[in-house]
């Protein structure tokens, strides 16, 4: 199962020479409230915005599904892994997500999640910033000029207190499932804003180095990110 950053759901298909499954949400949470739809194949065309758009821009899946990851249920034990990509930041009901991802996974099947750490200096920024100033950050820092329109990112950000990395692995161990990678890196808007616009980013650099000194042990604020794996006994 591969999931991008969205309540909404493709699912792949690998061929038979592959002999495994996989789902995946795109990168926008769209209007989840519409019943699943599904969709075999592609057409091809224009790219299109907004959530059905984004379903029918996928060119590598076999199937897609245009649905809601917290109540859409997939048959148990049907999938070997589960990809979910800058998605669970942006989603109301995390753990009715988890849970369905966890019910569709085959026994060792794993799941991959990315997300950002709402305790990094990004973190609380995009958590505590209006929606308007992620569209500003987008457009006139990162470039995007597509930024705010439908389907576009950036999207409405919620951090569900599972996103919080304490609390997804309490989540996994109460589940069953065994954490056997994690790793937390620095966001990629560090990288971008230092080529972009180095004056800004050395004045969020030295607010970044200020909070490392003040903050208790090894901690760095510019760790934006996390990717876990976890796999299901």
């Amino acid at each position: 199962m591969v999931i991008g950053s969205s309540s909404n759901v493709d699912v792949c298909e690998f061929g038979p020479e592959h002999r495994h499954a996989g789902l995946q949400a795109p990168a926008n949470p769209g209007n989840v409230e519409q019943p699943a739809q599904r969709r075999v194949g592609d057409e091809p065309g224009a790219r299109q915005h907004g959530a059905g758009g984004q379903i029918r821009n996928n060119d590598y899946a076999q199937e897609t599904i245009l649905g809601d990851i917290q109540t859409y249920r997939f048959t148990p034990d049907s999938f070997d892994l589960v990809i979910c990509y800058n998605v669970i930041e942006h989603v109301p009901d995390v753990e009715a997500a988890l849970l369905g991802f966890w019910q569709s996974l085959k026994p060792n099947g794993m799941i991959l999640i990315g997300a950002p750490n709402p305790r990094s200096l990004s973190g609380v920024v995009t958590k505590y910033s209006p929606h308007w100033f992620h569209v500003w950050f987008y457009r006139h820092v990162r470039g995007d000029r597509n930024a705010g329109l439908p389907g576009c990112a950036p999207f409405p950000t919620h951090f569900h207190p599972l996103v919080t990395l304490p609390n997804l692995e309490a989540f996994a161990d109460k589940h069953g499932l065994q954490m056997i990678y994690r790793r937390q890196y620095e966001s990629p808007r560090y990288p971008e804003m230092r080529r972009r616009k180095p004056l800004f980013a050395a004045m969020v650099d030295a607010v970044a180095k200020t909070m490392n000194f003040l903050l208790p042990g090894k901690t760095d604020v510019r760790q934006g990110d996390y990717h876990l794996i976890l796999r299901k006994r």
